[in-house]
């Protein structure tokens, strides 16, 4: 957090996936431990396929569907890269609704993301297919969920709070392993560079407190398969909940890929388009700012 993918053409983002195999070089034995089954696919110019769904309710009835679905480029140190399109479903504000619904493509690499699709068609100029944001309106590279599994020391973190393990039926056709558990929002704010730099998300000292509750579904390899994450916000006059669902599947784990940037011609940078420019985030934020939990 899944995917509704836009058609997109005169794509210029130079992108490799390819299945992985049983003779590809990161081949290895069998892990002793989740958490070291994925540090075994943590190589260079190799990753995973992502989807994603966030949902926001409130008394019973979803206010907000984000959907995504893409691809995320690994290496030793975990995330390097990730090319995902994502849209609302439904969207809060109804003037909006038709406007958010639109696809939005991000290429996200470690010092700019390029943005594409039918949700930035309007802010492009002739000929080009491509807007560069870089500093504060680019995203970090991964996809849209709540706890990042695929940094180690996220990872780490939401394993230690594991209170059960049962058999969990089959994930697109593999046969898992659920693990359940709760972890502090405070811990998953700490760990995570993306909650850090989204405005809102930096909790007081209850909000610190409010738990997580989380699934996660891991393959015979010890692989994730899927998570899904959840927690509450007490909120308005009556405390009414707000309900947050992450809920995120894993694939392709051990496939090549391999992203770069468009080619230059085909890229305008966000400083020469003025300030009438959708924010990079817009259409990538798991959580729109009317749910920020310090509302």
């Amino acid at each position: 957090m899944r995917r509704l993918i836009a058609t997109l053409t005169g794509v210029a983002a130079a992108v490799l996936i390819a299945p992985a195999t049983a003779t590809t070089a990161n081949a290895q034995a069998k892990a002793a431990t989740p958490l070291d089954a994925l540090t075994q696919r943590l190589v260079k110019d190799h990753g995973i396929k992502v989807t994603s769904r966030y949902t926001l309710g409130w008394k019973g009835k979803t206010e907000l569907d984000w959907r995504e679905s893409g691809s995320v480029q690994l290496g030793p140190a975990g995330i390097v890269a990730s090319d995902t399109t994502g849209r609302y479903v439904r969207y809060p504000d109804r003037k909006q609704a038709k406007e958010m619904a639109k696809p939005g493509r991000a290429l996200a690499l470690q010092n700019a993301t390029y943005v594409s699709g039918p949700y930035y068609e309007s802010c492009l100029p002739e000929g080009k297919t491509w807007i560069r944001y870089t500093g504060k309106h680019a995203l970090v590279p991964g996809p849209s969920t709540l706890v990042d599994i695929l940094d180690r020391r996220s990872y780490k973190a939401l394993l230690a709070t594991t209170s059960v393990k049962r058999p969990g039926g089959k994930v697109d056709g593999t046969a898992t392993t659920l693990y359940t558990g709760s972890i502090a929002y405070g811990t998953v704010y700490k760990l995570s560079p993306v909650l850090q730099k989204m405005p809102g998300w930096k909790p007081n000292a209850a909000l610190a407190k409010v738990k997580v509750g989380w699934k996660l579904w891991l393959g015979k390899d010890l692989l994730a398969r899927r998570l899904i994450t959840t927690f509450e916000l007490k909120a308005g006059r009556d405390f009414s909940s707000w309900k947050n669902v992450v809920d995120t599947k894993y694939s392709s784990w051990g496939a090549k890929v391999s992203l770069t940037a468009p080619s230059a011609s085909e890229v305008v940078d966000e400083n020469d388009l003025g300030t009438d420019l959708p924010d990079s985030r817009d259409l990538t934020t798991m959580v729109p700012s009317m749910a920020s939990p310090e509302r």
